[in-house]
């Protein structure tokens, strides 16, 4: 799955700059992308830089240089 999917800029959130597992899955699932909640938690805590339990912004940034 691309990162690209996932910018937070893109994804509807009450808490702007930042994005949490449960989140991406309700997002996922209104853009009819299957993500599980397992999958989700996979991947926030890999970008999760902090260890805060949610990706911002400029960590999602950051993440994409890594793998471009």
């Amino acid at each position: 799955m691309s990162l690209y999917f996932f910018l937070p800029r893109r994804i509807p959130t009450e808490r702007p700059g930042y994005i949490t597992p449960e989140e991406l899955v309700e997002y996922g699932q209104r853009a009819g992308v299957g993500i599980t909640a397992e999958d989700a938690a996979s991947l926030i805590a890999e970008l999760d830089l902090d260890k805060d339990g949610k990706v911002s912004f400029s960590e999602f940034i950051k993440a994409l240089g890594e793998r471009a």
